[in-house]
């Protein structure tokens, strides 16, 4: 498994080296969101799996986690988890400052913004990508983070979709091919105003995986588009990405990608056989005034979503 290395280390050696440089209106803006929705698995074309008829012995457990942070604001933190089928979960949006959205607000926003700094991180599980009784087949798995600064401060987001155990299942028939299918939304963003000076900047990350294992090991990966392992795929954008914005950067490091993503097995899946699924989905925001110094706890809270840069071993199960 491969990911690209990302930039959300450039924009904090900028932000801790920055000294006390001043200037008037040093803004900085990161976003970072992914939205997925009508997640599947599939038997290669459209067709979900069934729990029962396709898959049995499934088991298990959905994390969802927000940080967000503001030196000289404090950090706000929360989380949900549920290893059982349910209509959604969803952990409060962490907030810092004057959040601009409600929560289960997955849309973006356009620098400058209007009022004072804040950092955001929300996410949201929904739906299930199985055929399950009582419940709407086709995830949702929604992260955003969010950091404007227009003071002399330090802030950063992270909110992720993980899973603490493997998402585990035998198939109950032979399977000749495995799919994936599901609606892409992302977006990155990277700002600073014009006229700031070295030590104004900001950064954000995304980053989406998934892994299938077999008694052997892996049989296939996939990082939409840094790799893939086992399996053909169409993948019209990248979905492992990152944005950067050193001081005075007015026109916005952007990316964009929105599309329908679909990847098919090589190989079959046998009955009787035990496998396990993994999903990753993380973003990261971070930005600072380059007259900024970050409490202990805002930065030992940052380090946390830095720790997602290798988040090949942090994975989400729907």
């Amino acid at each position: 498994m491969k990911l690209k290395k990302l930039g959300t280390a450039v924009a904090v050696t900028a932000a801790l080296g920055a000294g006390t440089i001043s200037q008037a209106h040093a803004d900085a803006f990161a976003e970072a969101m992914i939205n997925i929705t009508n997640f599947l698995f599939t038997s290669g074309g459209s067709t979900p799996l069934v729990i029962g008829a396709d898959i049995t012995n499934l088991t298990f457990t959905d994390v969802l986690t927000n940080n967000a942070g503001l030196a000289g604001s404090g950090t706000s933190t929360s989380q949900a988890a549920t290893n059982t089928f349910q209509a959604s979960t969803d952990p409060a949006q962490a907030c810092v400052g004057a959040c601009t959205k409600p929560e289960n607000t997955f849309v973006i926003d356009t620098p400058p913004l209007p009022g004072t700094s804040f950092s955001r991180a929300d996410s949201l599980l929904a739906n299930q990508p199985i055929v399950v009784p009582g419940f709407i087949t086709g995830t949702q798995s929604a992260t955003i983070a969010e950091t404007w600064i227009n003071s002399n401060t330090f802030g950063g987001a992270t909110s992720d979709i993980t899973n603490n155990s493997t998402f585990e299942f035998t198939a109950a028939r032979n399977i000749g091919t495995l799919g994936f299918d599901f609606d892409a939304v992302s977006f990155l963003r990277a700002w600073t105003s014009a006229g700031s000076t070295l030590g104004t900047s900001a950064s954000g990350d995304i980053k989406w995986e998934i892994t299938l294992s077999g008694p052997n090991g892996i049989i296939a990966d996939w990082s939409p588009q840094g790799s893939s392992v086992g399996l053909t795929v169409t993948e019209p954008c990248d979905l492992n990405a990152n944005a950067v914005a050193t001081f005075n950067t007015p026109q916005a490091a952007t990316i964009n990608c929105s599309g329908h993503f679909h990847a098919t097995s090589t190989f079959a899946l046998v009955a009787g056989q035990s496998y396990s699924l993994v999903i990753a989905q993380h973003v990261t925001t971070l930005a600072a005034n380059a007259t900024a110094v970050p409490e202990p706890a805002t930065l030992a809270l940052l380090g946390i979503g830095l720790a997602g840069i290798g988040f090949a071993q942090r994975r989400r199960s729907a």
